[in-house]
């Protein structure tokens, strides 16, 4: 079997995998100065929310989808609010921005120069639409339900997180950008006026002042030494069905892009089958919460048959139970990656956990790729 194209065999990326974990939870994300990615969306703008945008109706993509972008807000500053809306600083931040937005919609000179949109990290629209009404929220919100705008820019590694972004007719430069609740409304007011009255030229070439936090102990890497790491991922493996069968052949595959996979085989009935087992790691999306590490092993047609926790929280960082860990388990087992699963916060969720289980379904929608890198190796 020749996996040489895509994959290299490489029993020597063990040492250094916890280090490749770390690598995809750094804080690289976007600051003050970077040009804003193009965040389109394919959400259905009501007419009122078009209006307030300055979005005329735009284009249409398959089955009559409406997209826009945010560059497209006819505004000289647009504020863009990550949230999450089961978030507890981001239920705090709703009504700190809604004063803002009051403070700017008040104000004639600013109400046609200044705009607002949220986007729900992680969030559907029936989640958004509940946030919204809950909090009041007077300028509109769209959902981003696979993470994909969030990423766009980073993923900063928690919500709330606001960017103020100066616009011209060629481009969206980003003047600040704050991850965390921000206690006072005029703190945030006066970053939209500096970003009003700066040129965006002179944003583009100022020295960039990331605005920092305090010693992060959130978890955001993967804390387990490469001995460890091995023996929970022969561990994963034998637990995955068909339980307790042997393991053989274990291997260590390096994908196209540096990621990580570990392969073995089972004999099953006199045919042997392969196992792939993945490590993931995925920032939190609230800014009080822990990262999340765990292992996913699938067969080599694409069936999910083991969920291994290696750092699991819930509300409160509180760890996983087994009872939680065996919910998720039956929620996943017999699971085609292929096809892809839409995430049900009521019915798919921990409880106390809905934000990490968003994440560890969208992981799943995403070992697709990985799946058919793998296949076309072989």
């Amino acid at each position: 079997m020749k996996r040489n194209t895509l994959i290299l065999f490489c029993l020597c990326c063990i040492a250094c995998a916890p280090a490749a974990y770390a690598a995809r939870t750094s804080d690289a994300h976007i600051g003050p100065g970077d040009t804003l990615p193009l965040l389109t969306s394919r959400q259905e703008l009501s007419e009122a929310d078009r209006k307030y945008l300055g979005i005329k109706q735009g284009g249409f993509l398959f089955f009559g989808s409406p997209e826009f972008s945010v560059q497209d807000i006819d505004a000289e500053v647009i504020v863009v609010e990550f949230f999450n809306c089961y978030c507890t600083s981001c239920q705090a931040q709703a009504p700190i921005l809604n004063k803002v937005y009051a403070k700017i919609v008040e104000d004639k000179n600013l109400a046609q120069r200044v705009k607002f949109i949220g986007i729900g990290a992680g969030n559907n629209m029936r989640e958004i639409a509940r946030f919204k009404q809950e909090k009041e929220v007077p300028f509109p919100i769209i959902p981003d339900q696979d993470f994909s705008l969030y990423e766009a820019i980073g993923d900063p590694g928690g919500t709330p997180f606001t960017l103020i972004v100066k616009k011209s007719a060629a481009e969206a430069i980003v003047a600040s950008a704050h991850m965390g609740l921000e206690k006072e409304s005029d703190v945030v007011f006066k970053k939209i006026r500096e970003a009003l009255y700066t040129d965006i030229s002179r944003l583009k070439t100022a020295p960039r002042a990331v605005e920092t936090r305090k010693a992060d102990d959130r978890i955001l890497a993967l804390d387990m030494s490469a001995a460890e790491l091995r023996k929970r991922i022969k561990a994963s493996m034998r637990a995955a069905a068909p339980a307790n069968k042997p393991i053989e052949n274990f291997e260590v595959l390096t994908l196209a892009d540096g990621d990580t996979v570990y392969r073995c085989e089972k004999n099953l009935n006199g045919e042997k089958m392969a196992f792939y087992s993945k490590v993931i790691s995925r920032k939190p999306v609230c800014d009080v919460c822990h990262g999340i590490h765990f292992i996913i092993t699938f067969t080599e047609k694409g069936i999910i048959t083991g969920f291994s926790p290696l750092h699991l929280t819930k509300y409160g960082n509180v760890q996983w139970h087994e009872y939680d860990i065996e919910y998720m388990r039956n929620k996943l087992l017999g699971v085609s990656i292929k096809k892809g699963y839409i995430f049900n916060p009521g019915a798919d969720a921990v409880s106390m956990a809905t934000m990490t289980s968003a994440l560890i379904f969208n992981s799943v929608n995403r070992l697709d790729s990985v799946l058919k890198e793998l296949q076309s190796a072989q």
